[in-house]
């Protein structure tokens, strides 16, 4: 731990980037290898003769550290110094990486409300559920649980495009008889 956060920062930035490989092992294959690996791969660490660029270097990846601290690419052989993330920093963070991940996979959120049909008849299909709640309004998304003998669980989902038309069909088809049972609308 430093006694000021000014010779912490001047730490950071002494060793952030800093190659590990001494001269010797600069010659042996080990860090050709690494070297054709991170080839690609824009370094922030000088060239071995260039003393007098380290400095540009390292401001180059003081800035690209304040853009985005994670997405620091330096080559395998340099350490990687940065000061401690708070816990609400980490958690930013993995949200905000969590949020860009998400996209339009499993857990993205449709549009529309969400509607549970319960106590349906074994012989109730999609198509019949669909046009039982198309006077109501536009259904983007109809589910219907079925069992492995393709007859209905009882049970099954209709997405409707606004809260309005949720709200009427709901109010119209509770407890509405089809097929000679009462429906469960939720």
């Amino acid at each position: 731990n430093f006694a000021e956060p000014d010779s912490a920062s001047a730490a950071v930035k002494a060793l952030h980037g800093k190659d590990l490989v001494s001269e010797q092992e600069g010659q042996s294959g080990e860090k050709k290898e690494a070297e054709e690996k991170t080839s690609a791969e824009p370094s922030a660490e000088a060239a071995p003769g260039a003393e007098g660029d380290a400095g540009a270097d390292d401001k180059a990846a003081g800035e690209k550290d304040q853009e985005n601290p994670l997405k620091d690419d330096i080559p395998l052989h340099c350490l990687y110094v940065q000061r401690a993330q708070t816990r609400a920093e980490r958690k930013s963070l993995l949200a905000k990486e969590r949020l860009d991940r998400k996209g339009s996979g499993k857990g993205a959120q449709r549009p529309g409300v969400k509607l549970h049909i319960g106590n349906l008849s074994e012989s109730t299909t999609e198509e019949q559920l669909r046009k039982l709640f198309e006077p109501y309004g536009t259904a983007l998304h109809v589910i219907l649980r079925q069992g492995e003998d393709g007859k209905c669980k009882g049970f099954g989902f209709i997405v409707l495009s606004t809260m309005e038309e949720a709200m009427l069909a709901t109010k119209e088809l509770q407890l509405k008889e089809v097929d000679g049972k009462p429906l469960s609308v939720s």
